[in-house]
């Protein structure tokens, strides 16, 4: 999905910039802010979940019609029981989306698979089937600054890279230290307009940071001559944002 994601970045780069809502199709999408970081953080893995990990035979539907597979077993407490996974997820779907579109939404149903009929703002509506929900999920990405790589990365794989991970033991992060790093970066200290932040311009600012510093201490070693690097280092404010996890074990064969 690069195409779509660049598309994104370019057809709506005046709206991304100054964090203003999109209109996709007359569904009005809206950037989350600060305020609403811990419950945002805590769902949107929803939309990064790649379906293949899960062992069922919905695994290769788009990703909509596996998300909102469980409304077909909603009155077998045994099927939800063993798919609680897929239950939290749906749950997790219906936040993102009223934080996003609103509760402007409900799900349909044909021939066994669910999409969305959402409002419009001229009274009527939409319905947002497969292709069109995939676009609404990379807006809302975008709109948010979350880094997401929809390559596919096989289990075995995954959990070597948990396994690294978990040897590496370093503390991790909370949204508090973000915050606090957000908030000695740019000397913004008042709560109210700390909330109304738009969740990408924080997101980004707090990584152009980070990106800032590892670059100054790189560069200073190399001016130094006392250490080489085998790349060139690249500059805090281009460096590409795409780079997920799976960089810093594996490098593009060409």
């Amino acid at each position: 999905m690069a195409d779509l994601s660049d598309e994104i970045e370019n057809r709506y780069e005046e709206q991304l910039l100054w964090a203003e809502p999109i209109n996709y199709k007359g569904v009005v999408i809206s950037p989350v802010l600060c305020r609403d970081i811990l419950r945002f953080n805590s769902c949107i893995y929803v939309l990064l979940y790649d379906p293949l990990r899960y062992n069922s035979e919905i695994s290769t539907l788009p990703r909509l019609y596996f998300l909102t597979d469980v409304l077909n077993h909603f009155n077998d407490s045994e099927y939800l029981r063993k798919n609680i996974m897929l239950f939290s997820m749906w749950q997790g779907l219906n936040i993102i989306l009223d934080m996003a579109i609103g509760k402007k939404y409900k799900f349909n149903e044909h021939n066994g698979r669910w999409f969305l009929r959402i409002e419009t703002e001229q009274d009527g509506y939409v319905d947002i089937k497969a292709n069109d929900f995939e676009w609404i999920r990379q807006i809302i990405l975008h709109q948010n600054s979350i880094s997401y790589d929809d390559t596919f990365v096989h289990e075995d794989i995954r959990r070597w890279i948990a396994q690294q991970e978990k040897v590496d033991n370093s503390p991790k992060a909370s949204t508090e230290d973000y915050l606090e790093a957000f908030i000695l970066e740019t000397g913004c200290r008042s709560a109210e307009e700390l909330k109304n932040i738009p969740l990408r311009r924080f997101n980004r600012i707090v990584d152009k940071s980070l990106h800032k510093e590892n670059y100054l201490i790189q560069a200073t070693a190399a001016m130094s001559g006392f250490m080489t690097f085998k790349s060139k280092i690249e500059h805090w404010l281009v460096t590409d944002k795409k780079n997920s996890i799976y960089d810093k074990y594996f490098k593009e064969v060409k």
